[in-house]
């Protein structure tokens, strides 16, 4: 399981978000959240076959149903702007 490691004074992206740093995976930044795990696990699919490797964080709380802690996708810091214009796309 991924550990979130979050940094100190990380600059906000393009979009206002700023990017937290995965262990493995670098700076990541947040493209979608949501309650619907299966909305967020199609966005994902949907980013992987255009070759953006996307995680979901906080899934199986979200899960619970509570309506308290979406899930979040998130990407690659240098993969935000492409994958914002393909879900986009996908959900539009």
């Amino acid at each position: 399981m991924l550990e979130p490691a979050f940094g100190a004074n990380l600059p906000a992206g393009p979009f206002g978000c700023k990017a937290r740093k995965i262990k493995g995976f670098g700076h990541m930044r947040v493209v979608a959240e949501g309650l619907d795990p299966v909305r967020i696990g199609f966005l994902r699919a949907v980013l992987v076959d255009a070759g953006i490797e996307a995680v979901i964080l906080d899934s199986a709380t979200a899960s619970l149903g509570l309506g308290v802690v979406p899930a979040r996708l998130v990407v690659r810091d240098e993969d935000e702007v492409q994958a914002r214009r393909i879900l986009d796309d996908a959900d539009g």
